[in-house]
C-alpha cells in the first residue's frame, strides 16, 4: 500500500473541533456510589478522542486508512453530568514518518474538563495481517 510510504508532513498544525452531549450509557460506573452521580467516565470520555482522531484523519487521507492508536494520556479532572454538552479540540502537533501526535482538551459547558496526547500510527492491512500470522506459528 503505497500510502504508508509518503510524508505525513502536511498535516502538521491542523485542527478540528467536535461536541457530544453526555449520555446515561457513557457514566462513571466503577462501583455503585459513583454510579449513582451519573457522571462522564474518563474511558467514554477517551473513547470519544479516539474515534474524534481517526474520523479527522480519515477526512483528510481517506476512508480506507488505517491509524492504529499506539499511545495515550489523558488528565481528567472535571466532573460532567450527564446531558451536559463537551467540547473536544484536538490537533496534530507533529509528524515523525507514519506517526501522527495529537493534543486535545476537552471543555464541558462550564469548564475545562481534560486534556492529553494520542499517537496514532499509519499502518497497512498487510502489516497487520502478517503481525497476525507471525503469532499464530
Amino acid at each position: 500500500m503505497s500510502i504508508i510510504n509518503r510524508t505525513y508532513s502536511f498535516l502538521e498544525t491542523r485542527e478540528e473541533t467536535t461536541q457530544f452531549q453526555v449520555t446515561p450509557e457513557q457514566i462513571w460506573k466503577e462501583n455503585a456510589v459513583v454510579k449513582t452521580f451519573s457522571v462522564l467516565a474518563t474511558r467514554e470520555l477517551m473513547a470519544k478522542v479516539f474515534e474524534f482522531s481517526e474520523e479527522m484523519l480519515k477526512r483528510i487521507l481517506g476512508e480506507n486508512i488505517i491509524a492504529a492508536v499506539v499511545s495515550s494520556n489523558i488528565k481528567h479532572f472535571g466532573i460532567t453530568p450527564v446531558s451536559m454538552r463537551v467540547t473536544i479540540k484536538i490537533k496534530i502537533t507533529s509528524v515523525e514518518g507514519n506517526h501522527i501526535h495529537f493534543r486535545f482538551n476537552a471543555y464541558d459547558e462550564m469548564e475545562p474538563i481534560a486534556q492529553g496526547e494520542i499517537i496514532r500510527v499509519i499502518i497497512s492491512a498487510d502489516y497487520i495481517r502478517r503481525k497476525i500470522e507471525e503469532k499464530r506459528l
